[in-house]
């Protein structure tokens, strides 16, 4: 519009300045004692011809730019909606990857809870266990008796032996012996040597 409107006016001046000469030209010829005379009867008319063409390349030159300005606009708004397009694309893309990752943390949150369950039920199961086990090697040493001072000959028959003490020294015969066997190492002490007990379970 500021182009169209600058054209506009200096158009205006060219037709005011060809008027102008016209006018002079005809002052001219009442003056010169009725003479015929074409002196501005054209105005310049090479003047003209060169506004002219000034005037129609200055509108090509419009025509061009608003069409240049146009390409512009278009090639703007086009690198416009391709940023926009990726912008909502990288969008999708960390909205999409927000949820794998909480979708992880929600898993990995999950197993290690089930982990932790399983581990604390293992530790009573154990726990469990071993009061049980406990109770009973308490039980079963309830039964057990020890014979000490008395030497194991090697290979010896602990539980004849056994039997032969339990009826010599409490005369019974009723005492059943589950089993016997000699317990500890043998160990020395100064040049004496100390015997190993006789260890056996009643039944």
């Amino acid at each position: 519009p500021i182009i169209c409107e600058v054209l506009c006016v200096c158009y205006v001046e060219l037709l005011v300045k060809m008027a102008s000469r016209r006018k002079r030209g005809a002052t001219t010829r009442l003056e010169a004692s009725g003479e015929f005379s074409d002196t501005g009867d054209d105005a310049d008319p090479d003047f003209e011809s060169f506004v002219r063409t000034q005037f129609k390349q200055l509108l090509e030159g419009q025509k061009a730019l608003r069409k240049d300005v146009r390409t512009l606009e278009e090639n703007l708004e086009k690198n416009v909606l391709m940023l926009e397009a990726r912008l909502e694309k990288s969008e999708a893309k960390n909205d999409e990857l927000e949820k794998k990752i909480g979708e992880i943390e929600r898993q990995t949150s999950e197993g290690v809870n089930r982990i932790n369950a399983r581990v604390k039920s293992a530790e009573e199961e154990i726990a469990e266990l071993q009061r049980k086990c406990n109770k009973l090697e308490r039980f079963s040493r309830r039964n057990n008796i020890r014979i000490i001072g008395r030497h194991v000959q090697k290979g010896e028959n602990c539980l004849a032996t056994v039997k032969k003490i339990i009826q010599e020294k409490f005369q019974r015969t009723d005492i059943k012996i589950e089993r016997a066997h000699p317990d500890g190492p043998v160990k020395q002490h100064g040049g004496d040597k100390i015997p190993q007990h006789i260890l056996f379970k009643v039944n």
